[in-house]
């Protein structure tokens, strides 16, 4: 199970490799942790999903 960006896996859906997960997620705890090398280059996507990630789920974010 991931939390990934829909576009990401579009072809993946369609084929039917894989599938989305509707849950309700309001009450549930949900560890996430996101690394990342901060001298590596990193796709917009990437940044993108990481910035929309932390503010659907928030919590704390390490330098």
């Amino acid at each position: 199970m991931t939390i990934c960006p829909e576009k990401a896996v579009a072809k993946e859906l369609v084929e039917g490799e894989l599938i989305v997960l509707n849950w309700d997620r309001h009450g549930q705890e949900l560890p996430v942790l996101m690394i990342r090398h901060r001298e590596k280059w990193c796709s917009f996507m990437v940044k993108d999903f990481m910035t929309v990630t932390e503010k659907i789920i928030g919590g704390e974010r390490s330098a």
